[in-house]
Order: C-alpha cells, then sequence, then structure tokens
C-alpha cells in the first residue's frame, strides 16, 4: 500500500532544506540574498513555526517510513543542502564540472519514482532523462553567472553545439518512452521541446514552455491511462 505520509514528508522535508540553505548562508556565511532574508525577517514567527512542523512530521517519518525510504530521503536531502554549499566552505555540488542538471535530475527520479515500490527500474530512467532534458536548458539561462563564478557547464563549454545535443538527447528520450508507454505526449514533447529551444532566451521560455512540459506530461498521462 502506498504510504500517503510520504509526500506530506516529502513536502516538509523539502520546506526544511529550502530554508536551511538560504538562512545559514546568511548566517554562517553573510551571503544577503535580499529579497528571502527581507521577507525571513517580516515573518520570523510564520518560518519557525512552519520549519518546527516541518521537522516533527519528518521525525515522524523515521519511525513510521521503512528504511529503504529514510535512506533514500536521506540522500535527497544531503544533494540538496551540499548543492548549494558543502560545510562552510565555497565549494558545492553545483561548482563541480557539469554536475547541476544531474544532482537536480537525480533527485527528482528519486523522489518521483524511486520511492514508489510499484515503478520499475525503467520508470526511474524514464524520470531521471526527463528531468535532466528539461534542466540542462536552464544552464543556458544561467551561462553568464556560471562564467562569472567560473563554474563549468555544458552551456559554457559546448555553447553552440547544446541545442543540437539537447535536440538528439531529446528524440532518444521520446523513442525510449514510446517504446515502453506509447502515449501522446511523446510527440507533443518532442516538438514543443524543440521549439522552446529555438525561441528567444525568455523568462517565460523556461518557467512557463519548459517547467510547463511537466504539468501537461501529468495531465496527457492521466487523460490516457
Amino acid at each position: 500500500n502506498f504510504p500517503f505520509i510520504l509526500p506530506v514528508i516529502i513536502f516538509c522535508s523539502t520546506y526544511l532544506v529550502y530554508h536551511a540553505q538560504r538562512i545559514g548562508d546568511h548566517y554562517l556565511l553573510d551571503k544577503n540574498d535580499s529579497a528571502f532574508i527581507s521577507y525571513f525577517q517580516e515573518n520570523k514567527i510564520i518560518v519557525y513555526l512552519l520549519s518546527s512542523i516541518s521537522f516533527v512530521t519528518c521525525l515522524y517519518g523515521l519511525f513510521t517510513l521503512d528504511i529503504e525510504k529514510i535512506i533514500l530521503l536521506m540522500i535527497c536531502a544531503f544533494i540538496s543542502l551540499f548543492y548549494i554549499r558543502i560545510s562552510f566552505t565555497k565549494k558545492s555540488l553545483r561548482t563541480l564540472p557539469f554536475s547541476k542538471p544531474f544532482a537536480i535530475a537525480l533527485v527528482w527520479s528519486i523522489v518521483t519514482s524511486a520511492l514508489n515500490e510499484r515503478t520499475n527500474f525503467l520508470h526511474h530512467i524514464d524520470a531521471f532523462l526527463f528531468v535532466l532534458i528539461l534542466t540542462i536548458p536552464f544552464d543556458i539561462k544561467d551561462v553568464i553567472v556560471d562564467t562569472e563564478e567560473e563554474i563549468t557547464t555544458l552551456a559554457n563549454r559546448f555553447s553552440s553545439a547544446l541545442p543540437i545535443i539537447l535536440m538528439a538527447m531529446a528524440s532518444i528520450y521520446c523513442a525510449f518512452i514510446h517504446t515502453f508507454w506509447p502515449s501522446y505526449f511523446s510527440y507533443i514533447f518532442a516538438i514543443l521541446y524543440t521549439c522552446f529551444l529555438f525561441f528567444p532566451k525568455k523568462e517565460w521560455v523556461y518557467y512557463l514552455g519548459l517547467d510547463g512540459l511537466i504539468i501537461l506530461r501529468f495531465i496527457i498521462y492521466l487523460y490516457q491511462y
């Protein structure tokens, strides 16, 4: 049986990790994210209250979930925390060459697939590749910032060839999912993804276009299956 407490624990742990990243950077490393810190200073009581509730919920999960799910959740938590900062150093997982999209895809694939015992290895591959293909274009969006911070990404290493590489990856991915789970989505994804790659690089292309494909996939699969 699917443990319905699991998505609640995932939500609460995500809340804790996100605020630990931002608050830790501010207090421990004197890094000022003005938008978040302004919100935090004005809503400290709410943040601490929600963080306490989230912590208690996660603690409850330690006594209700099986050990395999707990280990997977802890792996996701450590990857998420170290993605921004490793201890008190300036190093992080995102500073490792080409690691940004792969770290994100790994966490997403664990949370959306590996934690569900009714899925199999093909579902894990599907989830990983889907998020990886959607995440790599965000390296293009951040290429100036990453170059200034001396972070080696696919975008600043293979800038001119990257759209072609992504088109090839998307084609292979669509062939893969259509082989095992025939769906209209494989065709729609290939067309829209290719279009978004060659749109002018506006914010909406990334957040409404590429991220919107996640919602579109859910709607199509829900209708078809």
